[in-house]
């Protein structure tokens, strides 16, 4: 073996390793969107479907009106109930915008128009949106 192969290894190995780190996490398929951008759209398209992700425990402790519940940890046992709205819309929800990017992961890669609503319901309470109690 020649002296200079094993350089020429170890800095294409790095270069191989941090390429994939960069594009990892640049291509990410998850569109964010807003708090008040989701108030909005829930608002004028009533065509859009708010899913919530959380536990059913979380869920009853306050959430957005007109939502439909799935748990994530259901979602893909449960993903033909959203067979309906292929063609439409979905804005994912969970506490924090953690749970709701994975479920919009998995929705995504199953051909679905998905949005992660982000600093999901945290934010929404601090920005003092209207919230419900009420089961749909």
């Amino acid at each position: 073996m020649k002296k200079w192969n094993l350089p020429v290894l170890i800095v294409t190995t790095i270069g191989v390793l941090a390429m994939g780190l960069f594009f990892g996490r640049s291509q990410s398929s998850v569109k964010l969107i807003s708090v008040n951008e989701t108030y909005e759209k829930a608002r004028s398209d009533t065509s859009i479907l708010l899913l919530d992700v959380r536990t059913p425990e979380e869920y009853a402790d306050g959430h957005i009106a007109n939502t439909m519940l799935i748990p994530v940890q259901e979602l893909a046992q449960r993903i033909d109930e959203l067979a309906p709205y292929k063609t439409k819309t979905i804005i994912a929800i969970c506490r924090s915008g953690n749970r709701s990017g994975k479920a919009a992961e998995l929705l995504g890669s199953q051909g679905y128009t998905v949005f992660n609503m982000e600093g999901g319901m945290l934010k929404w309470r601090d920005a003092q949106l209207p919230m419900t109690e009420e089961h749909q």
